[in-house]
Formats: C-alpha cells, sequence, structure tokens
C-alpha cells in the first residue's frame, strides 16, 4: 500500500468525507505554501442542515458548519503527523474560517487549488468549489507536503462543469456572480464582487443573530448539491 493510499484510509476512517491528491509543483504559490504536492481533504455537511436554507443561513447551519471546521482541523493535523512521521515534510492548513482576513475578504492559501488540483472538483459561477458527490455543500482542509505523486493519483480539473446553468447566480441575495464559466487561471474578481456578496451576508447574519459571516443560498440552489440533498434524505440517510 502507498503512504498516499495509507493516509487516506486513516482520514477516512477519522471521518473525512473523500481525500485528492495534487500535483503543485507548477502552481505558483507563495514561498510560505511553496510544496510540490498537496493532499485536499473534504468533510460534507449534513443534507438535513443543508435542506433547512431556504432564504437565510440558519443557526444548524452555523452549528454544522463549526463542527466540519472542527473535523477538517482535526483530519489536516492528523495527516500532517501521519506524514512528518513517515519521513516526510508536511504542512496543515486548517479549516479557512481559522485563517480568514476580512479585510481582504480572503485566506492566505486557498483550499480550492488544491481541491481542483486533486480532482475533488471546479469553481462555480459564485467562485464556489463545486463536487459531483456533494455538490457545494462540502468545506476542505489542505495538508502541503513533499510526498511524491503517484501518477494514478492525478486527476487535476481544468474547467467548469456548470455549462448553461445559473442556478446559484440567481438564487444569490447580493446578485453577486458574473455570470462567468471558470477556467483555470481566472481570478476570484472574474467571477464575482466579493464585497457585495460579503455586504449582503452581513447585514443578514447580524439579523439572525449568526457569529459567521456564512450564507449557504448559494450552496443549496446548486444542483448537485440538490442531488446530494434529496438522495440521501430520501434513502434516510
Amino acid at each position: 500500500m502507498s503512504i498516499f493510499s495509507e493516509l487516506k484510509s486513516k482520514l477516512i476512517d477519522g471521518g473525512a468525507s473523500h481525500l485528492g491528491f495534487a500535483d503543485l509543483a507548477n502552481v505558483n504559490l507563495s514561498e510560505e505554501f511553496s510544496y510540490p504536492s498537496g493532499i485536499s481533504i473534504a468533510v460534507a455537511l449534513r443534507p438535513e442542515v443543508l435542506a433547512g436554507i431556504i432564504d437565510n443561513p440558519t443557526v444548524d447551519y452555523e452549528a454544522e458548519y463549526e463542527l466540519v471546521n472542527a473535523k477538517l482541523d482535526e483530519l489536516s493535523y492528523m495527516g500532517e503527523k501521519f506524514l512528518k512521521e513517515a519521513g516526510y515534510k508536511a504542512k496543515a492548513i486548517p479549516a479557512t474560517t481559522r485563517t480568514y482576513d476580512p479585510v481582504e475578504l480572503s485566506a492566505p492559501y486557498q483550499h480550492k487549488t488544491t481541491a481542483i488540483h486533486a480532482g475533488l472538483g471546479w469553481i462555480g459561477k459564485l467562485d464556489i468549489l463545486v463536487t459531483e458527490q456533494y455538490g457545494s455543500g462540502v468545506r476542505f482542509a489542505t495538508i502541503l507536503t513533499d510526498l511524491p505523486p503517484e501518477e494514478e493519483d492525478l486527476k487535476p480539473i481544468a474547467a467548469s462543469k456548470c455549462g448553461a446553468c445559473t442556478s446559484c447566480a440567481d438564487a444569490c441575495p447580493a446578485d453577486a456572480s458574473k455570470r462567468l464559466n471558470w477556467e483555470t487561471g481566472m481570478k476570484r474578481e472574474e467571477l464575482v464582487d466579493i464585497k457585495a456578496c460579503n455586504k449582503s451576508i452581513i447585514e443578514r447574519v447580524k439579523l439572525l443573530g449568526i457569529k459567521h459571516s456564512i450564507c449557504g443560498i448559494c450552496i443549496v440552489s446548486c444542483p448537485w448539491t440538490r442531488r446530494y440533498i434529496d438522495a440521501n434524505i430520501d434513502s434516510g440517510r
């Protein structure tokens, strides 16, 4: 069993929903994050919580958001420890909320970078990562490492699978989407007006007494997310 396969098994057993290996050697990263490889860790949000989001974020969604972030932190540091003990360099990047800059409206490292190079998903019309398994109802952490990838582990995604769909853009309370399909190399500003998005979120969470800057409307409006919600609620899982 390869080191990655062993790590994948360990993290899935620990609560990860999915993992992917990314070749980051040719990705332009700052010195702090300049590692040749990355492991993307995904943890799905519970479908019944997502189903409760209609016109606003909910208290249940905030609680789930915190639980999933805590699990991602646990898994990323578990993976870092495993890789270091195996003789490799490794750097855990915890859930975005731990490093989010409220001024720049971004985190120093974007987990989407690892996820798309690992083939876990693509970027939607509101700059949200979309996966085939969970839609956008999933959150990510990353482990940067010098563990060399095996060719069969690499399945990068270079373009959007959203096509003509504009469900997230149509549902956005801030009308923040530029309604463009993502391709590798596109900047966030080409896809979304992040300031308009953030302003709308802040206004609504204050009224609801929610402390995190979360929305969820674009997430649950995505047909891929709806498929995940409907399939799992119908099956009783």
